[in-house]
């Protein structure tokens, strides 16, 4: 019986920014005679911005434009007695630097009136220790990829796409530990971090990535931080359009499991974009809407067809204005509203067999609209102040398409099978709102960067079960479990850095900073019910160039990063939790079945949100040492060594010795009963980028190690499906044994090879080929406190053999239909050549129970089975122009 009623509270589980850059710098040093040079004026002209940019030398010759929208410059350096010097073909990068290094100027004479010279296609940045990668428009749209800008990242090292149901890993963390910006608002999904908002993928202007070594202006995620900056307009009027169409006769048939098959699919995606000047060099405006429809005709069990249909209304917009030659301001606003009539397994049991089709038919609502409005000051030529405001609002609905009649779920974890409803239901608006204050001064040889920010998050759930859940967790142990709850939450984030690169001589620059930053959660009634305070992050870093063209240079750095925790948790634990079992030794739904007893688990809100001394948010120290080399004229190569470690998390579990439900830190306190979090991510990185007269390439291998007892705030090899702020492999006292050992998403080796064509050609080409090693696979029995849904480990962790290797490739083709400006282009995506399928997923379940006697019980007849594969090959065609 006590068995069953800690089962029930698990099952509760089981169901269930901004100040990020828009722009980049240019640095340089004007020389005369070899001698730095003060007072060199120096501007900077382009397509993407308004106006000019002034900056002017100091006396040891280094100059900085401050705040520069991605995309290519022109750069002018003049002063009196001097040749004039233009510099063509400036690439500034999303959040880069663009380093010149010494520009000569010579005395006027009569026989040169100017200086014309061309920017080299590859350069180091010298202050720059960041990990991570810029996704430009070509790489955008010449890479075959899924069409959102968020997957694209998979093509970086350290970054792989994961089976388990959450997004891309990155760096051993989870998919639910990255963060997502657009144009300076933090669009992550507030409760569970699983999406962040999407994007017309033609509105789309650069995309950074940062996964690590970055300095104390970012933080928030210990995975990746992704950084998407939208079109703003030119001088010139500007149209865009795509449209891309999927169909099952261009894909091989995916390999199925016993419960779900797919027989069909089509897909389009459609999209325009216009932009232009409302004011020539004053006010620019640009638009995009992009339509997007899934269609899946899915087997479940052996009850017929069911139609899976997803649509997105996707759109953006932004105006840029100038009202002054110092004064920059953009207001953006998108959204992604999406609904989708999902036909796929339960995520409480997502490898039983079906006894009818209703658990697996579900209707999600989900998307928002974000608002943003940026101003940038130019304050003087070496000082840059920036003030950002956004909100956005959103929904999260999960709810039934079941008959109305149907709504308990019926687990039975004997047999394998599940029946009735979905289960738990939950919907609630969710946004946030958030304010920054930053500012860039540039003194001599220093860089000195401060900000303030100001984030809160807001999620509203209601939860209920219907005519409740039914659980089958032993041969003659049944529950009815009753679940109910509805309230807001909150969360307050304020940070605040410091920051400085200093270039203590021409080819050592030290970067050193320090991010302080905290955590409020707020439980329904508005009162704070948990403080993880006192997040400081020390970040430092340097840059040694070992030749006078700096072409080599070795670099490092230092840093501990902090997650900020998804509102999951509050939802659970801070408010009034009405839950209530019954028990039987026979199905409850048998005509004249009795109860055995009735249990009131219920929780109040006071109960639990009480102040843990000394809690603390998860995070980790990583360090970072590395080589790069500039090889020819436009390739760089890259070898860097990453180590990680995991110092503290905040989580949660069940004590089943005092029969409740603990809060704070594992291994300490209330939670003593478990080990300490252990996470720890070692990597040796090769990786070569660059470009030749017809092509650019990325390619790159990962060597790498993930080890632990804790996978994140997503327990992904317990469950196989994203569960936030929960993690199901070390929640309860019996995971204390065997939980320690290879990390379900550790891959020892990972290759990866991306090229594509230069534009210059009518013909493109873009590929995508990766590489990677199987991931650990564990034995997995049932507790005797809850089942399976939090197993125990009957072998040391990831020691049971790993998923076989896998290998994907992906081509784009495209042919512009004339050499015109704009003329149309057509695009034929070929997506996982060679049908590989290969085995992403297996089943780790080898016991169901546990008899009387404690011993494990139930074989599982799927252990061992795969239970998800590679997409099948497919085809994808389409039509984009642009004038």
């Amino acid at each position: 019986m006590r068995a069953a009623v800690v089962a029930s509270l698990v099952m509760i589980v089981a169901q269930t920014g901004i100040a990020q850059e828009t722009t980049g710098d240019i640095r340089g040093r004007a020389l005369v005679d070899s001698i730095a040079r003060g007072g060199v004026q120096v501007t900077a002209t382009g397509a993407n911005l308004l106006g000019e940019r002034r900056a002017i030398s100091a006396r040891d010759g280094v100059y900085q434009l401050f705040a520069l929208p991605p995309g290519m410059y022109t750069l002018r350096l003049t002063a009196i007695g001097f040749t004039p010097v233009t510099i063509d073909s400036v690439r500034v990068q999303l959040g880069r630097t663009a380093a010149l290094g010494d520009v000569m100027m010579r005395r006027v004479s009569a026989e040169l009136s100017e200086v014309r010279i061309t920017a080299p296609a590859m350069m180091l940045d010298a202050a720059r220790t960041t990990i991570g990668a810029v996704l430009e428009t070509s790489d955008l749209a010449n890479l075959p990829a899924d069409r959102d800008h968020k997957a694209l990242m998979a093509v970086l090292p350290h970054a792989n796409t994961s089976y388990h149901g959450d997004p891309v890993n990155v760096g051993g963390a989870t998919g639910l530990e990255n963060i997502y910006f657009i144009d300076g608002v933090n669009v992550t999904a507030q409760r569970d971090a699983m999406r962040g908002t999407s994007l017309p993928s033609n509105f789309i202007r650069t995309v950074e990535v940062r996964s690590g070594g970055y300095e104390a202006r970012y933080g928030k995620a210990l995975g990746a931080i992704v950084n998407a900056v939208t079109y703003s307009g030119t001088n010139d009027f500007e149209s865009s359009f795509f449209g891309f169409f999927t169909h099952d006769g261009f894909a091989a048939t995916p390999l199925a499991t016993a419960s779900l098959r797919e027989t069909g699919s089509r897909s389009h995606d459609a999209g325009v974009r216009v932009s232009g000047p409302v004011f020539r060099d004053r006010l620019w405006f640009s638009a995009a809407y992009n339509s997007q429809i899934e269609h899946a005709t899915r087997i479940v069990g052996t009850f017929g067809s069911f139609v899976d249909r997803r649509k997105a209304d996707v759109f953006a917009g932004k105006l840029t204005w100038r009202p002054s030659p110092v004064i920059v301001s953009e207001l953006s606003i998108f959204g992604d509203p999406t609904k989708h009539d999902q036909v796929a397994p339960s995520s409480i049991a997502p490898d039983y067999r079906p006894l009818n089709p209703e658990p697996f038919l579900r209707r999600l609502e989900t998307g928002g609209t974000a608002a943003a409005l940026r101003t940038n000051w130019t304050v003087s030529p070496s000082f840059d102040v920036a003030v950002e405001l956004a909100m956005s609002s959103g929904r999260d609905r999960d709810f039934l398409r079941a008959p109305a009649g149907i709504r308990a779920l019926v687990i039975d974890h004997v047999e394998r099978t599940i029946e009735g409803g979905v289960g738990l239901t939950t919907e609630g608006p969710q946004g946030q709102r958030s304010v920054a204050l930053r500012g860039d001064y540039a003194t001599g040889s220093h860089i000195v960067r401060a900000g303030l920010e100001y984030e809160e998050g807001r999620v509203g759930r209601k939860i209920g079960s219907g005519a409740g859940l039914i659980l089958r967790n032993g041969p003659s142990t049944w529950v009815v479990d009753s679940h109910s709850t509805d309230g807001v939450f909150r969360s307050r984030v304020p940070a605040a850095y410091l920051q400085d690169s200093w270039r203590a001589t021409s080819r050592l620059t030290l970067n050193a900073g320090v991010r302080w930053s905290a955590q409020y959660l707020l439980g329904e009634s508005g009162v704070t019910a948990q403080r993880l305070a006192g997040q400081w992050q020390p970040r430092v870093g340097f840059s040694l160039d070992l030749d006078d063209r700096s072409r080599r240079r070795v670099l490092g750095s230092f840093g501990r990063f902090f997650q900020q925790l998804p509102l999951n948790q509050s939802t659970l634990l801070y408010v009034d939790y009405t839950q209530s079992n019954t028990y039987y030794s026979v199905d409850p739904r048998q005509p004249g079945a009795t109860k055995d007893s009735a249990f009131d688990l219920s929780t109040r809100e006071s109960d639990l949100a009480q102040h843990v001394p000394g809690a603390r948010a998860d995070h980790f120290d990583e360090w970072t040492i590395g080589f790069e080399q500039i090889v020819g004229s436009a390739a760089r190569l890259t070898i860097r060594a990453i180590r990680r470690e995991l110092r503290s998390a905040f989580a949660w579990g069940i004590d089943t010795d005092r029969h409740r439900i603990v809060i704070g830190t594992p291994g300490v306190g209330d939670l003593s009963f478990l080990p300490p979090v252990r996470r720890e991510y070692t990597a040796l990185e090769t990786s070569v980028e660059g470009s030749s007269s017809f092509a650019r390439y990325r390619a790159s291998y990962v060597l790498s190690r993930t080890y632990g007892n804790y996978t994140g705030v997503y327990s992904s090899d317990a469950l196989g499906v994203a569960q936030v702020s929960a993690n199901l492999g070390l929640f309860m006292p019996h995971q204390k044994t065997n939980s320690t050992g290879l990390l379900p998403n550790d891959r020892t080796h990972v290759i990866k090879l991306v090229a594509q064509l230069d534009d210059r050609s009518p013909l493109g080409a873009g590929m995508f080929v990766t590489w990677g090693s199987g991931t650990p696979l564990n034995e997995f029995g049932a507790s005797a406190a809850a089942g399976p849904i939090v197993p125990a480990f009957l072998v040391p962790r990831g020691s049971a053999g790993r998923t076989p290797s896998t290998w994907d490739v992906n081509l784009r083709l495209s042919y512009r239909l004339s050499r015109t400006p704009g003329a149309a282009r057509v695009v034929l995506d070929l997506m996982h050549l060679g049908n590989p399928q290969g085995v992403v997923r297996i089943d780790q379940q080898h016991f169901q129970t546990v008899d009387d006697q404690g011993r494990q019980s139930t074989v599982n007849p799927n252990y061992r089975r795969p239970t998800a594969f590679q997409p099948p090959t497919m085809a994808r065609l389409g039509i984009d122009l642009t004038r």
